[in-house]
């Protein structure tokens, strides 16, 4: 076992190494008492599965608090692998430019990128888009829509994710971010959306393709008007299957101590259900996803677990187990893509 402090990006938080699943209720009846004075829940993981971890997050540093330095992997050096998280960040950042009071995103960036907090919000989102631009994929072209809405001319597309929007626009101008009405682009759209991201071509692309892959590849995102340039612009499934196991395996470290080691003995049977609803959640995307594996002959994904167990430590235990075998299911398929 180990403890250690997790650095990316200006956030930090501690991370518990165990030797196996079998550890975590020693954990937690270690750990739970103390929740209430922690500054935030310590992620978990199990030592076999760290460098994997380590693999999918290139950006990430750690610092041991307790126990051996952990053995990193050889990572990818990208510039924009590594400022992965800061690009998905700045699409939700957008959203402070129609409702000002949803500022968290730009707040964290504009501390991270050294950005003048006197500047208006529209003004310190332009600084962050300049310095960052420099990642985004280029030469994206783009079939002009007819008939876009009077208050953003130079919008070219609509991906929603229900009660959110995100809108592309491909501006004629460099400083269309400050010289746009955001105001009525708020009212504009006021009634169809809850909130409102907005971004470029170029960066859309970026994240489309990287930290955002599997949730537009199981359409957590839906083209809804003007050009559907995404489809032109598709990332290989290896990298589709990398962010999902990505995704998977941060539930697994961020969920299970969450709902877990943050409750009491009495709370066990909500954190069951809380943790079984992940599962859920893991199995209806991969469904979506799986039109896109027919080619690949693997193994039946994990089916969904049924209850055998009254103690609800050994219930948790056993959803747990069902998370390991969805992170080595999607281990397998990225082992094959990349071998084959």
């Amino acid at each position: 076992m180990g403890v250690y402090q997790v650095m990316q990006h200006g956030r930090s938080h501690d991370l518990i190494v165990v030797q196996d699943d079998g550890d975590l209720l020693a954990v937690w009846e270690v750990v739970q008492p103390q929740m209430a004075q922690l500054p935030s829940c310590p992620h978990i993981i199990t030592a076999d599965l760290v460098a994997t971890w380590l693999m999918l997050n290139p950006a990430v540093q750690t610092v041991p608090v307790w126990g051996d330095g952990l053995v990193v992997p050889e990572r990818d050096t990208d510039p924009a692998a590594l400022h992965g998280r800061p690009l998905s960040q700045l699409l939700l950042a957008s959203r402070a430019l129609c409702t000002p009071d949803e500022t968290a995103d730009l707040a964290e960036l504009t501390a991270l990128y050294e950005i003048d907090l006197q500047l208006d919000t529209a003004a310190q989102f332009a600084h962050l888009h300049t310095q960052m631009k420099q990642f985004f994929a280029t030469d994206i072209a783009i079939e002009k829509p007819f008939a876009p809405p009077r208050v953003l001319p130079d919008l070219v597309a609509i991906y929603d994710a229900l009660t959110s929007a995100i809108l592309v626009v491909a501006p004629s101008d460099e400083q269309w971010l400050q010289t746009t009405d955001w105001a009525a682009v708020h009212t504009w759209f006021k009634g169809q959306f809850d909130a409102l991201l907005i971004t470029t071509p170029e960066h859309l692309a970026h994240v489309a393709n990287g930290d955002l892959a599997f949730d537009f590849a199981v359409h957590q995102y839906r083209h809804a008007w003007g050009d559907d340039f995404l489809v032109r612009y598709r990332p290989p499934l290896t990298q589709i299957i990398r962010r999902a196991l990505a995704h998977v395996l941060d539930l697994y470290m961020q969920a299970v101590p969450s709902d877990y080691f943050g409750v009491d003995a009495d709370h066990l049977r909500k954190a069951a259900h809380d943790l079984h609803n992940h599962l859920l959640r893991i199995s209806l995307r991969y469904d979506v996803l799986s039109f896109d594996l027919d080619d690949i002959e693997i193994d039946p994904p994990p089916s969904l677990i049924e209850k055998t167990s009254s103690s609800q430590h050994e219930r948790i235990y056993e959803i747990i187990l069902h998370f390991r075998r969805w992170i080595a299911h999607y281990q397998a398929i990225l082992q094959q893509l990349e071998t084959a």
